[in-house]
């Protein structure tokens, strides 16, 4: 579904990937682990043609290194960014609705929105409030339903959980299960990595622009290192 081969990435001088390589099946869910600059956000950039990288990317056999992000969207994968990046002064239905902007079809835009707020009811109510009136959880509820209105193949998310509350955290995850289930392909990137291996199929850690560790999410879960290093211990 998707591969990045010996993916190179840099600011200006300062490299932060250093030819790193993995994938994504159909209907998996993959995570990346790290401490802070090991280079997870940079890696979805970088696959979305957000950051200059060196090395290819390929999305169902075919590569998309060379496209803008906005053709890379249309091939079928969404990213949600880190820290939500809502429209605030916008309304919900209207955040919502740019997030199927290709889509024209009047009947299948409002299917998605049935879609999108089936998974999140929470949204229900606040439909024509400003998007930045919403709690925390609900701007990243918001942020993932825009993300999923376009309809994705693949779907991108950096660092979800980050500054919520343990209830709403819980609900992200359980919400990230759903939408695999789905038959959506998902690259999760995730400092609490005792969440994200718990909803993943298969993980990769990272350290310093570098995988140094690729396994099942079972096995990373029982392994000395990651358990010392990113899950304080013990699972």
């Amino acid at each position: 579904m998707l591969q990045a081969v010996e993916l190179k990435a840099s600011y200006g001088k300062v490299s932060v990937l250093h030819s790193i390589s993995f994938e994504v099946k159909q209907d998996e869910v993959v995570c990346l682990v790290g401490s802070n600059g090991a280079g997870k956000t940079t890696t979805l950039k970088a696959v979305m043609g957000l950051v200059p990288s060196q090395g290819d990317v390929l999305f169902h056999g075919e590569s998309i290194h060379s496209l803008r992000p906005a053709q890379i969207a249309r091939r079928g994968i969404s990213y949600v960014p880190e820290g939500r990046r809502i429209f605030p002064h916008l309304s919900v239905l209207e955040n919502l609705e740019m997030g199927a902007y290709l889509c024209k079809d009047t009947k299948a835009l409002k299917n998605r929105l049935d879609q999108q707020l089936a998974l999140f009811p929470e949204l229900t109510g606040r439909l024509h409030r400003p998007g930045g009136t919403l709690s925390g959880g609900e701007q990243q509820m918001l942020a993932i339903a825009r993300a999923l209105m376009a309809s994705p193949k693949t779907l991108l998310l950096d660092e979800p959980s980050m500054g919520l509350a343990p209830m709403v955290v819980d609900r992200v995850f359980n919400v990230i299960r759903e939408v695999s289930r789905q038959g959506i392909s998902i690259l999760l990137v995730e400092q609490n990595a005792a969440g994200a291996l718990a909803v993943s199929d298969r993980g990769y850690v990272l350290e310093q622009g570098r995988v140094v560790l690729e396994d099942s999410t079972k096995n990373l879960q029982g392994n000395p290192g990651v358990q010392r290093s990113y899950l304080g211990g013990h699972l």
